[in-house]
């Protein structure tokens, strides 16, 4: 369901709270429509930066702060994806750079 910004943003945020917390790892915070080149952890200001929301992207940041490294974080944000939504299975693959895309 869409919600305005804010709300939206809201939500993502509270999701990234409990996930925090779950992982004992401390305050995180999300920074969207951020002008960046490719989604991106910053561990001096502790953000997530994306450029759109997108879940894969946020997932695959905040396993970085859990100490996954490149490849790993690749497969674990995507396990992780699929878990809450098994459905979205079908309906992504990958494009050419290897990222996952609605078919």
């Amino acid at each position: 369901m869409w919600r305005p910004l804010p709300e939206q943003h809201q939500k993502w945020q509270n999701l990234l709270n409990e996930l925090t917390k779950a992982y004992n790892i401390g305050e995180i915070k999300l920074l969207v429509n951020a002008k960046c080149e490719y989604p991106q952890g910053d561990p001096f200001t502790r953000a997530i930066i994306l450029d759109k929301y997108s879940m894969i992207s946020f997932l695959h940041e905040f396993g970085h702060f859990i100490g996954i490294d490149h490849p790993a974080t690749f497969d674990w944000s995507e396990e992780t994806f699929y878990k809450a939504m098994p459905s979205a299975r079908k309906r992504l693959v990958r494009d050419e750079k290897g990222y996952l895309v609605k078919k």
